[in-house]
């Protein structure tokens, strides 16, 4: 279990693992499994920044975002440059349904620009696109200058799936 052997959770940050799309689709599970068992704590933010994720694993999410008791308030999905304009939609269309979810932070991916407008639009705000030269913004969300740098400097270079 992840958060049911300690009530106090109420983050769970996986940012810069790489865990990739299997490992998101596991921890969908078991929130899901949690919230199935009630014992779950009030899970508030899920960080996913730079785990390698791609649009197929947004459908884990989206059964998250379905869930009618789902206390998630944030989620982190900045520096998945596999996440395209598909994920980014599926996300919007999801959160349509979802009224408890504040917003879905991204950025350093492969939304175009029409899309992120779109996303924008659909969702009222909820899906916030940071610019990747607003590193001081990313900063004050919690992700450190320096790996973000390199991060970027990974994803320019192509390595980022290497």
């Amino acid at each position: 279990a992840i958060v049911n052997t300690n009530p106090e959770v109420n983050t769970i940050s996986c940012n810069f693992s790489h865990i990739g799309d299997a490992g998101l689709e596991t921890l969908c599970e078991q929130i899901l499994f949690e919230d199935d068992e009630k014992n779950s704590a009030d899970l508030h933010t899920l960080s996913m920044g730079a785990c390698d994720l791609t649009d197929s694993s947004m459908s884990s999410i989206v059964n998250v975002l379905s869930r009618k008791e789902s206390a998630l308030k944030h989620i982190y999905l900045m520096g998945n440059k596999g996440i395209s304009d598909t994920g980014a939609m599926q996300l919007a269309s999801a959160l349509t349904n979802n009224k408890t979810l504040d917003c879905i932070w991204m950025g350093l991916n492969s939304v175009t620009l029409t899309y992120q407008k779109e996303c924008s639009r659909k969702t009222n705000g909820r899906i916030v696109f940071l610019p990747e030269d607003q590193l001081d913004v990313w900063q004050r969300l919690g992700w450190d200058k320096s790996a973000m740098i390199a991060e970027k400097t990974k994803i320019t270079e192509g390595d980022a799936f290497s």
